[in-house]
């Protein structure tokens, strides 16, 4: 039986002491996106204070930040845009015209290309980031959501959640290789850093299906809590948000099965991971908060109050150069 158990919080002593240790180095930052509050929170992971919030409307929900920290990315379903923020100079400086419903973003290994999930078009639009060009429209399955682009570059992988299927596309064709079957809605996405294995979290069956990338196949799916909405990997488990239970399923990369269910409460959404794997972040829409969780303890460190509705679906962590 899986043990199911209150976040542990660290005493303030342990916590003073990381607050000194943070101090000492350039800390990496979260970019939160509000969509109650049209706007994004800018939350410094060191002192875990808000440093910065950034308007953006249209309900921005989606996030990416590129992977040298200097721009971030913002779809907004209502908008018709998507904002390219300058990370340093905590400002929207740029709006690529898109068609309505956008959500799903990411971004190419070397920052080149990014990629959008047109939800009603059922394509993933791809956009040079340099002079914004829309370079492709690639059609994959219905309503597509959340993405990953593998570490090495070569794959983008999709969650198309009315066709229960996950597409696998090829970044050098732009062309898609794969579709596989998945479970129920499947709405979020991540990928081992070998890129050989993707934990899929499906909304309606309440589960994480394991898809082997080598063979395009589904070997087994984890159970996981009500409307899993989220998926990160950190320190060998996966870190599952239940947005309609109020927790977090942990389950273990390797076996393959849970371990854990951490209650959290505030209707939790998007998920991820430190840069260096030691922490995991989570944005709870009903509290207005992101919660900061030691990877290997599952203790939370810190909370800290962002804007309304925080979502932030994607990878929301800036490196700071």
């Amino acid at each position: 039986m899986v043990a199911r158990v209150p976040f542990r919080r660290l005493g303030a002593g342990l916590v003073l002491a990381l607050f000194v240790w943070a101090a000492a180095a350039r800390a990496d930052e979260a970019f939160v996106t509000n969509q109650l509050s049209d706007s994004v929170s800018v939350v410094d992971l060191g002192s875990f204070d808000v440093v910065g919030t950034i308007p953006v409307v249209g309900k921005p929900a989606g996030v990416v930040v590129s992977n040298d920290g200097r721009r971030a990315y913002v779809t907004s379903p209502e908008g018709l845009f998507v904002s390219v923020i300058d990370t340093a100079a905590r400002r929207v400086i740029h709006e690529i015209p898109v068609e309505h419903g956008y959500l799903g973003i990411a971004i190419a290994a070397d920052d080149r290309r990014l990629f959008v999930a047109d939800w009603y078009r059922h394509r993933v639009t791809v956009f040079d980031t340099q002079s914004f060009a829309r370079l492709a429209d690639i059609a994959v399955g219905k309503s597509p959501s959340g993405m990953w682009v593998t570490a090495d570059g070569r794959r983008l992988v999709t969650c198309d959640r009315d066709s229960d299927s996950l597409s696998v596309i090829d970044l050098a064709t732009l062309t898609v290789e794969a579709s596989v079957t998945v479970g129920g809605r499947p709405f979020a996405v991540t990928v081992t850093g070998d890129g050989r294995t993707a934990f899929v979290a499906n909304v309606a069956t309440d589960d994480v299906s394991v898809v082997d990338l080598t063979s395009m196949t589904e070997v087994t799916r984890i159970p996981v809590g009500d409307t899993p909405y989220g998926v990160t990997i950190a320190g060998g488990h996966g870190f599952v948000t239940d947005q309609h239970a109020g927790t977090m399923t942990v389950f273990d990369v390797a076996a393959r099965a849970p371990v854990e269910t951490l209650d959290i409460g505030g209707f939790p959404e998007g998920i991820t991971a430190s840069l260096d794997g030691t922490k995991v972040y989570v944005a709870n829409w009903d509290l207005n908060t992101l919660s900061e969780i030691d990877a290997s303890t599952r203790e939370v460190l810190r909370e800290v109050e962002v804007g309304e509705g925080p979502r932030a679906f994607g990878q929301f962590v800036r490196r700071t150069p």
